[in-house]
Parts: C-alpha cells; structure tokens; sequence
C-alpha cells in the first residue's frame, strides 16, 4: 500500500519522533542508573570510613573487637509461615565482662536514636543477639558511643507504670486496716 504524500511525511515525523523518545528515555534511564551507581559506590566508601573510624573509637574507649561484621538470623513468622532475617552489624566488642553489638552510624538523622530507622535497626540487632549485654551505637561523626538498652531485652526487666504497685500497696493497707478493726472491734 502506498500513502499519499502529505500522509508520508507525516508517518516519517511520527517515526522520528518515537525514535527520539526512545532515544531520550534510553539516555535518561542510563544516567539514572550511573548515578545510582556513584551514589551506592560513595556510600559503600563513606560506610568503610565510618566503620574504620568506629573502630578506632572503639579501641579508644577500651572495647576489645571480637569480630567485624557478624551475622545472626532473626526468626520470625509470617501468617503462621516462618521466615528469617539475615542481621550484620558492623562488630561484636566485649568490654570487662559486657558483650556488646555494636553499629556505626555518620549523619543526624542515622545518628538519632528517636528515628524510627536507626531504633528499629538496634532493636532487631538486641533481639538477633540474645547473648549480648546490649547494643552501641557509635557516632563517628561526633566521636561518641551511647549503650542503648531495650527494657524487656537482654534480661533487662520491663519498667512498669510505677502507679500500679502504690494502689496494690494502697489496697492491701485498707485491707489490712479493716481487718484490724473487725478483729478489735
């Protein structure tokens, strides 16, 4: 079949311009993906640093390195379907008789233990790690270490509304009162 010349020229643009679009998409996909890349590649630097830093705080504060990057499995269950986690925190450290897990982090926000992330992430760290005494975060960027503690974790009681032991106490005194006075009275 043969198009007519003013239908021709018209095919030949839309042609062109679907071939530039790919084109444009293509090239924009690439520089996507390239920068994703560098960003990944910077991090993965800005990580080792953090980690070589962290170590050097470490040292410093008299925490003796067990092992760097260990693993542990996080169990955990799914509608009845059991499922695992693989954890790698940057170290295990041990200080006197205290073991530790023990993250880097570098930045404010990574930094902030009330961000949900970084408290979510030490929480999973305490529950992957029973045998530890607890959880450091180390702040490169501030060179300092804070112990983070999860009532309820690691042996730790939970605390309790402090309010419920005083009405117990409250309770358990007019008892003892009414008593007295039933028995005297």
């Amino acid at each position: 079949m043969r198009w007519p010349p003013d239908q021709s020229v018209i095919l030949a643009l839309l042609l062109l311009a679907a071939t530039a679009l790919l084109v444009l998409q293509t090239f924009r996909l690439w520089v996507r993906g390239r920068v994703e890349r560098l960003r990944a590649k910077r991090a993965r630097t800005l990580g080792r640093q953090g980690e070589k830093d962290a170590k050097r705080l470490l040292k410093k504060a008299k925490y003796r390195i067990e092992a760097e990057q260990p693993t542990a499995r996080l169990a955990y269950e799914v509608d009845s379907k059991a499922r695992e986690a693989i954890l790698r925190p940057d170290f295990l450290v041990r200080r006197g008789k205290k073991r530790f897990v023990a993250d880097a982090k570098k930045g404010a926000d990574a930094t902030d233990i009330g961000k949900r992330a970084t408290r979510r992430q030490l929480l999973e760290y305490a529950l992957a790690f029973p045998k530890v005494d607890g959880v450091l975060l180390v702040d490169t960027e501030r060179s300092a270490i804070a112990e983070v503690a999860f009532p309820g974790v690691h042996g730790r009681p939970a605390r309790r509304d402090p309010i419920v032991p005083f009405v117990m106490g409250l309770v358990c005194g007019a008892g003892a009162a009414v008593a007295v006075v039933v028995l005297l009275g």
